[in-house]
């Protein structure tokens, strides 16, 4: 049997568990490890399933075959660019902070794309603003391509990427400001995957014991009994442990091309790892203060399932609600995604006190083109999640009815995208399809707006501004007056966990904040 038909019969089991399955894979597998691999198409499909079961081993004889299929792999990654296989280049569109991360971690991996012939075009408006007057009219001329007059900045040693990022660090202009003009650069750099820490191959979890898959996957699950489960306690995690995880979770998003702020910009101090059942970890990540929202509290998560990274999202925890998302790499899709979700669910509900979770339409479909396709709205319907709107809610039903009647149905993408139209909702205890009656967000930054119109604009608008336009708050109890001031502390401390439990804890706050945002 040559290496196509091969993977296309391993392809083939990918989802199957079993005794006689796991004899079949493991000499598949065998048979992988020897064969010569040519064709880019086969040699991707086949390490996407490789990791699919990485994930989801049968047996603990199967992964190390599976290894020595890997490193049969990673001998033909130069043929493989834009994989994010071990051994292969991605080109990459990245924020400067994720630059100067991975300029920091690996020196001699990571340059400027100048191939793409756009590099020197993006930064030609860009550096005349980073240098001193005096460089200028050195740069404005024929004789010196961007390029060449990077490398002119640069210190011996130095590559034209760090010469870039020293030059953009040292401006006198605030992050923010930074990050657009780099944006705007629409700067493209090169990362050779040279390290095993640096790939979609390799990246790996912390140490932690295995499950392996003898029967088949676990499809359903019973959110509220989940829900109503405690989580267990975090992992203790030492500095050492917390910069090494998070070196893995940028890692796994940067090498897919992908950002979240919560991993860009985390704080460690706000780093928390859980360990659950069925061998799922989820990590957690806080922002840093100078990054974190006004009044939400975005927290990140990485999902990984024995080990291995199989998706990503985040939750804007407000009182006691979040709007979560989760993204399931497509890699790991077909497996026990919503059971993982849900212990995603179950970790949040817990720590920060929650009992309803949202679903804002994008996550499935509303301006997202790959939610319509994936079919999102499902994947948080199978879940319990339901449209607050009532018209849509009756919308669902009647498609759930045609594919109860009709197995062969699918929901067209104009369906989809009316479905789309308003959050989901789903509550710890089961319910779902409830509208929000958290103070609304929207509401009360129109409120705070038609009152500086009326009253001035502060010269910095934070939690006091707003505190400060509650009703008769003057009048408040003496407790509840220091507890505000408390709560502007908290949001700016070193634990945003405490800011959150503050928040629940005062429902007098709660009641004049939803006053205040009344349309």
């Amino acid at each position: 049997m040559n290496a196509t038909k091969l993977v296309k019969a391993i392809l083939e089991l990918r989802t199957q568990f079993g005794p006689l399955h796991t004899r079949s894979k493991l000499t598949l597998l065998g048979r992988l490890a020897r064969v010569r691999l040519d064709d880019p198409e086969s040699i991707q499909q086949l390490h996407e399933c490789l990791l699919f079961q990485s994930a989801y081993p049968d047996s603990p004889e199967m992964l190390p075959r599976i290894d020595a299929v890997f490193r049969r792999i990673e001998q033909s990654a130069t043929r493989l660019d834009d994989s994010g296989i071990a051994g292969s280049t991605s080109t990459l569109l990245l924020s400067f902070d994720a630059m100067a991360w991975l300029v920091a971690r690996w020196p001699r991996d990571v340059a400027i794309d100048w191939d793409d012939g756009s590099a020197g075009d993006g930064l030609d408006d860009t550096l005349p603003l980073l240098m001193s007057p005096v460089e200028r009219d050195g740069f404005l001329t024929d004789q010196l391509t961007t390029q060449r007059w990077l490398r002119l900045a640069a210190r011996h040693g130095q590559s034209e990427l760090s010469a870039l990022l020293a030059l953009l660090e040292k401006a006198n202009i605030s992050p923010e400001v930074r990050d657009r003009l780099l944006d705007a650069a629409e700067l493209h750099i090169r990362w050779r995957l040279r390290r095993r820490s640096a790939s979609r191959t390799w990246t790996r979890f912390p140490p932690r014991p295995l499950h392996f898959h003898r029967e088949p996957l676990q499809r359903g699950t019973g959110v509220a009994e989940l829900l109503a489960a405690p989580a267990p306690i975090a992992r203790r995690l030492t500095a050492a442990a917390t910069t090494k995880l998070l070196d893995i979770v940028r890692a796994v998003l940067y090498v897919r091309n992908r950002e979240t702020d919560p991993i860009t910009y985390a704080d460690r101090r706000a780093v928390a790892l859980y360990q659950l059942e069925r061998s799922i970890d989820v990590a957690l990540f806080g922002l840093r203060p100078d990054r974190r929202l006004a009044l939400e509290s975005f927290v990140g998560f990485v999902l990984a399932k024995n080990r291995v990274p199989i998706g990503y999202g985040g939750a804007w925890v407000w009182f006691d609600r979040a709007e979560i998302g989760v993204n399931v790499f497509d890699s790991f899709r077909g497996g026990e995604s919503a059971f993982a979700f849900a212990q995603v669910m179950r970790v949040y509900r817990w720590r920060f006190g929650l009992r309803r979770f949202l679903v804002d339409p994008f996550q499935f479909g509303a301006d997202n083109d790959e939610g319509i396709q994936s079919g999102a709205f499902w994947f948080y319907y199978r879940l319990g999640f339901r449209p607050i709107d009532r018209k849509l809610r009756a919308l669902a039903q009647r498609e759930t009815a045609r594919m109860a009647a009709d197995l062969a149905h699918r929901t067209p993408p104009r369906i989809l995208k009316r479905l789309a139209a308003a959050k989901l909702s789903l509550d710890a205890d089961g319910s779902a399809g409830k509208s929000d009656d958290t103070p609304n967000l929207h509401h009360l930054g129109q409120a705070m707006t038609r009152r500086f119109a009326r009253r001035g604009r502060p010269g910095e608008a934070g939690l006091e501004s707003l505190f400060s336009q509650l009703e008769n708050v003057s009048r408040w109890p003496v407790a509840d007056r220091r507890a505000l001031a408390e709560i502007v502390r908290a949001k700016r401390g070193p634990d945003e966990l405490r800011y959150m439990k503050l928040m629940r804890s005062r429902p007098r706050l709660r009641a004049a904040l939803a006053t205040l945002a009344r349309p």
